[in-house]
């Protein structure tokens, strides 16, 4: 096996056995049917001499044996987190009174505040959530003084989304919490505080609708939105406008690349390396997004081979990305949707949007390529729809033109909005000579938003998994069939794939 085929079938195979741990099953489960179809396989293929298999590199013997040990990896991997996690969850129960740190930047959602807490002493590692409106200013490193019950995450889907970010336990509304100093990190207090001083300067330069929309967009900070806007953004199809989705990350990249080449007359390698350790400090400061990482970790994978004048492979970085997040998060593949709705839209708009350029329609010269961009949109949506249908039941047959009508100022957008802030820093007067035009395109955006979510057009049929399966072999059989051969999206295509 050549080593980027080593690579493919042993990175799929640790995020498929992570996968299997997910949905319960066992590691001595796993194991067991792993060695039964590698003894199946052999068992078919006689003495070497593979009719069966013949001229199919993936299911050589070698490829065979490398797969079903690394999902039993996986597995493992997973079962050995899954088994800390839950020795700190049961070790914290019962826990009346605790001290701990604040590890990330506190949530304000009107007057209730939500901490991320990890624990001092004996409950070293455990980390809980506090939901309070107490009064307190809260920072990030602040410690705190905890009377009040963790309750252990409930059996759910809101117990697997904490299991997810690592969360121990809960304290509703603790019936006593004070400061008792700071023990903050350097990197991280600088980087959420430079965080806020961008929300201070955007709410002082926008009226409150303007400057939370706008927070939305260039920070994928929700904590300002309405629960009425929210709905909104949810049941037109643009909430992934207000995350950090592919999409953004793309425009922020380009603009990186712009500043470092003009600063560095061109040179590739010192532009290279500043462009991604900006990268690694937005994608730090905002809280390590799923999509934001599965963009940036692509686009890493692209400019290293450029530097290093390799071939670039999809197919491999569609994997490189999502192992690194696994092997961040065993969790993350099954129990979080934002890592599930990236990957989807991505292998779809790689795999599929080729087979969509393949109509007439979408062969035809366009005005600023808009035919392209619906191909890209048509494909992502596909990718994600039994998703967003199972998930959220609040898929809509108008979200299509609602993103093509507010993506064509998104870029825009964020190319003025980030310069206005960046220029208010320095100066604030020429700053205010940019707020109009950016006001104009906020307005213009919720418009739309308001628009597609008044005119929705619901479609949520009922969906089982067998259903769910077939859509994705035909979506499968499709780009197999007649997308052979055909050119893949560019790169900057690729990474504005999320949807959610």
């Amino acid at each position: 096996m050549r080593l980027n085929d080593v690579f493919f079938v042993s990175g799929g195979g640790v995020i498929l056995g992570a996968i299997l741990g997910g949905l319960g099953f066992s590691v001595l489960f796993v194991l067991g049917v792993c060695t039964g179809l590698i003894l199946l396989f052999f068992w078919l293929c006689g003495d070497g001499d593979c009719k069966f298999f013949s001229n199919k590199r993936i299911f050589c013997a070698q490829g065979v044996v490398l797969f079903f040990f690394t999902v039993f990896g996986g597995s493992f991997y997973y079962s050995v987190d899954d088994y800390f996690y839950r020795s700190v969850r049961d070790n914290i129960e019962f826990v009346g009174e605790f001290s701990g740190r604040i590890v990330d930047a506190p949530r304000i959602k009107g007057d209730r505040k939500t901490l991320e807490v990890e624990l001092d002493s004996i409950y070293v590692d455990a980390t809980v959530l506090i939901y309070t409106y107490s009064p307190i200013r809260f920072s990030y490193g602040d410690e705190v003084l905890v009377t009040g019950e963790i309750n252990l995450p409930p059996r759910d889907s809101y117990g697997d989304y904490l299991a997810k970010e690592g969360v121990h336990g809960v304290v509703f509304y603790p019936r006593e919490i004070e400061l008792a100093g700071s023990a903050a990190r350097p990197f991280f207090e600088a980087l959420y505080g430079f965080r806020e001083h961008i929300k201070n300067k955007i709410f002082n330069l926008f009226t409150q609708k303007r400057a939370a929309f706008l927070s939305g967009v260039l920070l994928g900070d929700r904590d300002e939105f309405s629960e009425d806007f929210l709905e909104k953004l949810s049941y037109s199809g643009t909430m992934h406008l207000t995350a950090l989705s592919g999409l953004h990350m793309t425009i922020i990249i380009f603009m990186a690349l712009s500043f470092f080449s003009v600063l560095f007359l061109g040179k590739r390698r010192p532009v290279f390396i500043a462009t991604f350790v900006l990268v690694f400090l937005f994608v730090a400061m905002t809280g390590f997004k799923i999509s934001a990482l599965r963009a940036s970790v692509m686009a890493f994978i692209v400019g290293l081979a450029r530097q290093s004048d390799r071939m670039y492979s999809p197919r491999n970085a569609i994997v490189f990305a999502a192992l690194f997040i696994t092997l961040l998060n065993p969790k993350a593949p099954v129990f979080d949707l934002a890592f599930q709705l990236s990957f989807a839209a991505t292998c779809s708009i790689i795999y599929f949007a080729p087979v969509i350029r393949r109509l007439s329609f979408f062969k035809e010269e366009s005005f600023l390529n808009w035919r392209d961009i619906l191909s890209i949109t048509i494909a992502a949506q596909l990718g994600v729809a039994p998703i967003t249908i199972v998930h959220f039941e609040n898929l809509s047959l108008s979200a299509l033109p609602a993103n093509i009508a507010i993506l064509v100022v998104i870029p825009l957008l964020m190319i003025l909005g980030f310069l206005t802030v960046a220029i208010s820093f320095i100066f604030n007067p020429p700053a205010l000579l940019l707020v109009k035009p950016v006001s104009f395109l906020l307005d213009y955006s919720v418009a739309v938003v308001e628009l597609f979510y008044k005119f929705r057009i619901p479609f949520n049929p009922s969906l089982n998994n067998i259903t769910i399966a077939l859509y994705y072999f035909a979506i499968f059989f499709l780009s197999w069939k007649y997308g052979k051969n055909l050119k893949p999206p560019r790169l900057p295509e690729i990474l504005k794939s999320d949807n959610r």
